[in-house]
């Protein structure tokens, strides 16, 4: 009996070493899969896993390429991208596998970002205006959809996660939970530029600017210490239950953005700040800390970004100087100081029971027209609504004097003035020519707010695109 099993023993082992030792199979980024859209005139970024340390073996339509692996397996290789084209297609190879991704094209990038309203889907929970015919009609071979899964980290990750299994062009299906003004606005800059677009759909709905910002730009901005403590003394099982509130700081920096990294992107479109309503001093802060994080990351240090003033909201009030959402708008606005941003208003598209108004389309609208303008030499076209050039305080009134034709249904309103007194009142308004609005009350005026409430009335428009004058506020002799 003991022959015998040794017998089997010695049959064993030798059918084991006669198999082949099962090797590691071709690793790459999750967001590197068929249907990808690079951005054109720039580098493709390969990063990824072979077996061991190896020659690695890259072909861009028949263009060969080659890198050695590290030890580990890593190797990582950049590949310089052609003018907008395709279909092209990328084979990858080692000693042991070969990856093929076909259907690429080469054409314009935009990584879009923010909380709910930039997540807010076609259809899905969001259904926005007329959902259904704009679902019917989404089939758009240019349009290229990549939906990035919610990830969260206490640390910065190397990977992350997709949805739709990578990236799909524009259908019902794959429209139908995508952010509606990501694809909206790709549709418009597809069709104006007459490339493929690529858009990234990486939102997380309810998040505050902070998770999206670095551990070193949050604790640079200062009121998040607590938290950073806990992030960073906490044992693995209560930061993994921390973690589970995706509003802590940097968490989704290090498990959505970080990762993304190597991905060449043309800019970000950024839609985000009902989470930080009420916290308007330091939001202008870490906001533009958030925008110098990014653009490090991907070092890039003008790197475009447009971003979505917020929308109207809550109960209409005639006078509201202590407003917390147009004191956030006023913070968002303050971004505008770095070079290549460019901020939208959606002020007049909201809705005061609805904090996602459904007009998502007129939205991306004007964030194509900022970046045909800004990104694209597009000079032709208005992305930005006459603002005031001078003011003059004259007792009971003031002349604003805007720099471009400005228009209303009537006569100007959204006006609200500070008497010496400190009382807010709201006065009469009219125009004066093409680009001035005199201003006027019965007693002194010390200073001057237009659109300054949750959900304002201003009714003043650019002549030329018809776009809403931003919000403002001017003191007297400031």
């Amino acid at each position: 009996m003991k022959i015998r099993f040794e017998r089997l023993l010695c049959l064993l082992l030798s059918a084991l070493a006669a198999v082949p030792a099962l090797r590691a199979e071709l690793k790459l980024p999750a967001y590197m899969t068929d249907s990808m859209v690079v951005q054109r005139n720039e580098v493709l970024n390969i990063r990824g896993m072979a077996d061991g340390a190896v020659k690695v073996s890259v072909s861009w339509s028949d263009v060969p390429y080659a890198a050695l692996a590290e030890s580990d397996g890593r190797f990582s290789m950049s590949i310089p991208t052609p003018s907008a084209g395709g279909p092209y297609k990328i084979e990858i190879s080692d000693s042991n596998s070969r990856r093929v991704l076909s259907d690429v094209y080469s054409g314009e990038l935009w990584l879009c970002s923010g909380q709910s309203n930039m997540e807010m889907p076609v259809g899905g929970w969001g259904k926005v205006l007329d959902y259904e015919q704009e679902l019917a009609s989404s089939t758009n071979p240019k349009v290229h959809l990549l939906q990035i899964k919610k990830t969260k980290s206490h640390v910065p990750s190397e990977e992350v996660g997709v949805n739709m299994s990578g990236w799909r062009t524009a259908t019902p299906k794959s429209v139908y939970n995508f952010s509606a003004i990501a694809y909206f606005y790709a549709r418009q800059l597809a069709d104006e530029l007459g490339v493929h677009v690529g858009v990234v759909d990486c939102t997380w709905s309810g998040t505050p600017g902070e998770a999206w910002t670095s551990l070193e730009g949050v604790r640079a901005v200062g009121g998040f210490e607590e938290k950073i403590r806990m992030l960073e003394s906490a044992d693995e099982d209560s930061i993994a239950m921390a973690v589970k509130s995706c509003n802590n700081p940097t968490v989704l920096y290090n498990g959505m953005i970080y990762p993304l990294r190597d991905m060449n992107i043309k800019g970000v479109l950024w839609y985000q700040g009902c989470g930080n309503v009420g916290r308007h001093v330091q939001y202008a802060s870490l906001f533009r800390r958030m925008i110098g994080d990014w653009r490090r990351l991907w070092g890039k240090a003008d790197m475009p970004f447009h971003f979505v003033q917020l929308a109207s909201f809550q109960k209409p009030e005639a006078v509201q100087p202590s407003s917390a959402w147009a004191a956030l708008r006023q913070a968002q606005a303050d971004a505008l100081v770095l070079p290549n941003t460019a901020m939208v208003t959606a002020i007049d598209l909201g809705d005061p029971v609805d904090i996602h108004p459904k007009n998502k389309q007129e939205v991306a609208r004007r964030l194509c027209r900022s970046a045909l303008r800004h990104c694209y030499g597009r000079h032709d076209i208005v992305a930005e609504a006459p603002v005031v050039e001078s003011c003059r305080f004259d007792g009971r009134m003031v002349r604003l004097t805007f720099d471009a034709a400005i228009c209303a249904d009537g006569n100007p309103r959204g006006f609200i003035v500070k008497s010496a007194d400190g009382t807010w009142s709201r006065p009469s308004a009219g125009l004066e020519g093409r680009d001035i609005v005199l201003v006027s009350y019965d007693s002194p005026i010390e200073e001057v707010r237009y659109n300054w409430a949750d959900f304002p009335d201003g009714n003043i428009r650019g002549q030329g695109a018809a776009l809403p004058v931003l919000p403002f506020k001017i003191e007297k002799n400031k």
